[in-house]
């Protein structure tokens, strides 16, 4: 890279969850961490969340990168959202995942959309490309970077806590929305 190319950084857009809902996420992430010996979710303090959307960003953009994600927090006006999860899901068997119920997916859904109408025009996609409003599928991972052995026993283990721990039945509470550069993640702005 010359010294004319600007150097970009990912960031995130993400729903945060009250402290009561991040404990049972961090339980889960925690006990299927221990039955499969990949603790990548508790060791990098990754905060239970949805995230909405990844972009790219030069520093010299991050003053217009604030300006929009206020604009989008003034506009989703996120507050105190409850909700309750649907089940255990995964992604290519290394990525295990809680997914919302119907009617809540689809207000994350629309939410996303907005996102992405708001940011595209100033920003490139960030990550790879399964945040944009076409493939985008709301989540809270519990386990990543998994291999076949590991995601074998989590996911067991997920559907285990799923049933047993009754997380279907227990309302989850939205508290925030932030802004974050990903690596390393550092918050920018909460709302």
């Amino acid at each position: 890279m010359d010294k004319h190319t600007p150097a970009f950084s990912t960031y995130s857009v993400s729903l945060y969850f009250d402290s009561a809902s991040a404990a049972q996420l961090r339980h889960a992430a925690e006990r299927i961490a221990l039955a499969t010996n990949n603790d990548y979710m508790t060791q990098h303090s990754v905060p239970p969340h949805i995230t909405l959307g990844m972009f790219h960003a030069a520093e010299n953009d991050l003053p217009l990168l604030k300006k929009v994600f206020a604009d989008f927090a003034d506009k989703a006006a996120v507050s105190n959202i409850t909700f309750s999860f649907a089940g255990v899901n995964s992604f290519c068997d290394k990525v295990i995942f809680l997914y919302p119920a119907e009617k809540a997916a689809a207000y994350f859904k629309e939410l996303n959309s907005i996102l992405h109408e708001m940011f595209l025009p100033h920003f490139k996609a960030g990550g790879n490309r399964n945040y944009l409003p076409c493939n985008w599928y709301p989540h809270v991972a519990l386990a990543v970077k998994l291999n076949h052995t590991q995601f074998k026993k989590g996911f067991e283990e997920a559907l285990r806590l799923f049933e047993d721990e009754a997380l279907a039945e227990n309302t989850m509470t939205i508290a925030s929305l932030g802004l974050a550069l990903c690596k390393p993640y550092t918050e920018l702005l909460m709302n």
